[in-house]
């Protein structure tokens, strides 16, 4: 901080005022290469950025949607053999009922997770609602399309099953760009935003 004194007046102190920074205007080619780097370059020797936590996180949400669904399906289709409503229990028996538990076991899990959170905040620093919701919203849309993929393993179809999970991978990916551009913009003070913002190569 800044030290300023005058005569017959006791020092002062001024705080500093850091110097306005911008993010950096990221492309679709940016993304794409920042992708690569963590896909296929996160091993031990490299730190892990906030952009591969975050598709880390994302990947662990399609996993959480595969396996509940995977359980919801085998319940549902012993409770529609022991209701009479299936007369045997296949691979696929249960697949609907698995799918529609799934989505909304996971939807109020995101939704219950975010109200706690707003109500444990203390109020010492500012809680961007509008922010948790969507990440509440994104975390639901994520399990759900691995409850999609989990679905699709229950296909009596190959080319259903491999269709349905075609589409449940684009609109994976659709859904990616938004939030790794947001991700980098926040973090657009970090050394590592300067320097591509500069044009240095350099993961964020």
């Amino acid at each position: 901080m800044d030290m300023e004194t005058t005569k017959g007046s006791p020092m002062t102190s001024k705080p500093c005022q850091p110097p306005p920074l911008n993010p950096p205007n990221l492309t679709s080619k940016d993304l794409l290469r920042q992708f690569w780097a963590d896909a296929y370059g996160k091993e031990v020797q490299s730190a892990a950025t906030y952009s591969y936590l975050w598709l880390a996180d994302q990947f662990g949400h399609i996993c959480i949607g595969i396996v509940v669904c995977f359980l919801a399906t085998s319940v549902s289709g012993l409770v529609m053999v022991l209701l009479h409503v299936s007369p045997r229990l296949h691979y696929y028996t249960g697949v609907w009922p698995g799918l529609i538990i799934t989505v909304a076991a996971v939807s109020y899990w995101e939704w219950s997770a975010y109200q706690t959170s707003v109500q444990q905040a203390t109020g010492t620093f500012p809680l961007d609602e509008k922010l948790l919701r969507d990440n509440a919203i994104v975390a639901a849309l994520y399990m759900s399309l691995g409850a999609l993929i989990g679905f699709a393993f229950h296909a009596t179809s190959l080319l259903w099953g491999f269709g349905i999970s075609i589409v449940a991978a684009v609109i994976a990916i659709a859904l990616a760009p938004r939030w790794l551009r947001q991700i980098a913009e926040n973090e657009g003070l970090t050394p590592q935003m300067r320097m591509l913002e500069e044009g240095v190569p350099a993961t964020f």
